[in-house]
């Protein structure tokens, strides 16, 4: 019996495509590079953040360094210019809050790679904090998924062994970290994953719709 779900936030619970994008642009104009097409952005999302500064900078021949020489840079300078437009554009998927009520009779918690700074500040302000007793994200120190500190850390505070736990999260990354914490992942259809390669890696359930998280999880 599924006791506690644990969610991740991007892609899965909100869509901050533009504001993480915008973002991005922002730190490339700071750093006196050329701007990205957003769409070309939106296929760099879903691998951690440096992962995602390191795809978005310009070649050596226009920076005069190695991209991977200056990605801390770049991703200190995102995270600081990100801080200030979490929430330009971002918004709940359809249905999510109304999905989460629903499923009231099990602990929720979530468990984001995104900063807890960050991740606060989307919860409260989109209204949805107050369905999440437990937030966990990244703060220095503590390893992201793949790595599953942070699912342990969540469900260890909720008093939830991982076997009656179940991860829903829109990526490998979250699959991953799922199987290493003993845990069953629900991947979801709706976010920024490939549904193709999501349902390739085999998760314990795939929702496809927004609409699904209700009976697959509850």
């Amino acid at each position: 019996m599924t006791k506690a779900a644990l969610f991740d936030l991007d892609g899965t619970l909100v869509d901050s495509r533009e504001d993480i994008a915008d973002s991005v642009n922002r730190m490339l104009k700071e750093m006196g590079y050329p701007s990205r097409d957003e769409e070309e952005i939106y296929r760099f999302i879903g691998g951690g953040i440096h992962k995602l500064v390191l795809a978005s900078l310009p070649p050596q021949s226009v920076t005069g360094k190695p991209a991977a020489d200056i990605v801390d840079e770049g991703v200190e300078r995102f995270w600081r210019i990100y801080k200030d437009h979490v929430l330009d554009t971002t918004a709940p998927y359809e249905g999510i809050p109304e999905a989460l009520k629903a499923l009231s009779g099990i602990k929720l918690g979530l468990a984001t790679n995104k900063p807890l700074t960050h991740a606060r500040l989307i919860l409260n302000g989109l209204n949805l904090s107050g369905l999440f007793p437990c937030v966990k994200g990244w703060v220095p120190g503590l390893p992201v998924k793949p790595d599953p500190a942070i699912l342990l850390l969540a469900l260890r505070e909720m008093d939830i062994s991982p076997a009656d736990a179940v991860m829903v999260g829109d990526g490998i990354n979250d699959l991953l970290a799922a199987r290493a914490a003993g845990m069953k992942c629900c991947l979801v259809g709706y976010g920024y994953g490939d549904k193709a390669k999501l349902l390739e890696a085999g998760p314990d359930f795939f929702a496809e719709r927004v609409e699904d998280l209700k009976k697959i999880i509850g």
